[in-house]
Order: structure tokens, then C-alpha cells, then sequence
């Protein structure tokens, strides 16, 4: 089984391409995996991507990212690392330090989960998803991506937005944020100790305001280390993983 619990949120209002966050992560030692879930949005139309990442002082591993400028451009991002590489295996708090490829005037969040469990380095499966709408009462992004037995998927969205609130189908939603004013609202969701299943339906809906304009989202699905690989004792869900991981 694979859990995974999401312990801080920060955001920034923006006005730089450089950002750090201090973040919560809780007591533990180097078998933890750290993520980081970020999102930022700028009120042009050049593009905006996630450039690099620290996590307590030690470069993180790109899981997905994914990014969208037709009006305002958005980004989301998923990174990861091994506490074990970190400075402080044992630090109880991180400080994650993004580099954007241009400024962020519209704000920028910085979601941390953490997970105890061990699990496969690689994502099991990954998902991106975005709506260019712009002027439109609702956006939706759709994340659909394979989970695998016992493993965990962490999803996260940013979106151009004054107001409103998110609706997730498919995870439980972490949390919701603002910055700069309302202007820009992010967004993340996890599920837990998840059965496995092919081509899971994951969707984020922002409504409540009129005043909509583009939302870009990502999600990743990770499963246990397994010990036991071979052998027809294994149910369907693990079959399917043990597949996957030897393709």
C-alpha cells in the first residue's frame, strides 16, 4: 500500500522569475519521497515553463509539467526527490526553490506532499490537460491516466480565474488557493492505497465566476515498490503493474 499527504501550501503574488517557498514537510528521515506541486500564470501571452527546482538544497526530478499560452499563459508542474539526497534527510522543513523560463506577474503557489511508503522512482503513469477558453463561465481539465494496485495519484491544476471554486471527479481535492489578488487560482488533489485501473477518470472544474481565461494541469500516478514480482498468485491489479514496469 502507498499513501500519499500533502502537508503545506504557500503562494506568491509574483513579479519576479526566481521564488522560494518554505515549506512543512514533518518529522521523519531519508526513506520519505518529497513532491513538490507548483503552478504559476502570467497575464501575456510568452510562454511559461518551470526552468528548475530545488528541494531542501538538492536538485529535484521532473515528473510531468505542462504548460499553455493562447491568452494568458499557465504552467503546472510535478517535481520530486529522495529525502536521502537532500541536505538534511532528517529535516522536518524544506525550502523549494523555483527558476521560471520568464517573469510570473500573476502569482506562482507551492504545494508539499510527502509519502513514507517505497515506491517505484519512476511514475507509473502521467497526465496532462489544459481548456484555452477565455471569457467562459467554467473550465474543465481532464487528467485521465492508468493507476496502479495499491499505488497513489497526485493531480494539480492552475487557472486564469477572479473567483469561483474547483470540483474534482476522480481524486479529493488537497487544496484550493489564490494570489494576486484572486486573479489566479490553483488547485491540487490526491487519492490513496488506490485499486488499480486502466484509463481513470480525473477531472478538475472551476466555476463561479464569469471572467475565465485558460488552466493548465498535471497528474502522475506512482506505485509501491514490489517484492514479489513473478508467480500466478498475484490479483489482476498487480499483474497489471508488473506488466507495466517490465515493458
Amino acid at each position: 500500500m502507498a499513501s500519499v499527504t500533502f502537508t503545506d501550501t504557500d503562494v506568491n503574488g509574483g513579479g519576479s522569475d526566481t521564488f522560494n517557498f518554505t515549506s512543512t514537510i514533518g518529522a521523519g528521515d531519508g526513506t520519505r519521497t518529497i513532491f513538490a506541486a507548483v503552478t504559476a500564470r502570467t497575464n501575456n501571452t510568452t510562454a511559461l515553463t518551470i526552468t528548475s527546482m530545488t528541494i531542501g538544497g538538492t536538485a529535484a526530478t521532473e515528473v510531468v509539467q505542462h504548460s499553455i499560452s493562447p491568452d494568458n499563459s499557465s504552467v503546472a508542474g510535478l517535481f520530486k526527490i529522495s529525502a536521502a539526497i537532500m541536505v538534511d534527510p532528517n529535516a522536518t522543513s524544506v525550502t523549494v526553490h523555483v527558476v521560471y523560463s520568464t517573469t510570473v506577474n500573476r502569482g506562482t503557489s507551492c504545494s508539499v506532499a510527502v509519502t513514507t511508503d517505497a515506491i517505484n522512482a519512476s511514475a507509473f503513469d502521467t497526465a496532462t490537460g489544459d481548456d484555452p477558453a477565455n471569457g467562459v463561465a467554467t473550465l474543465t481539465v481532464g487528467l485521465n491516466l492508468d493507476v496502479p494496485q495499491n499505488g497513489f495519484v497526485i493531480g494539480l491544476v492552475s487557472y486564469y480565474a477572479e473567483a469561483g471554486a474547483t470540483a474534482w471527479t476522480g481524486l479529493t481535492e488537497d487544496y484550493d488557493a489564490e494570489s494576486s489578488g484572486g486573479l489566479s487560482q490553483y488547485t491540487a488533489a490526491s487519492l490513496s492505497n488506490a485499486s488499480a485501473e486502466t484509463n481513470r477518470t480525473i477531472t478538475a472544474v472551476h466555476s463561479g465566476t464569469t471572467d475565465h481565461g485558460t488552466a493548465s494541469g498535471v497528474a502522475a500516478s506512482f506505485s509501491p515498490t514490489v517484492t514479489a514480482i513473478a508467480g500466478d498468485g498475484l490479483t489482476a491489479g498487480l499483474k497489471l503493474q508488473r506488466a507495466r514496469l517490465e515493458a
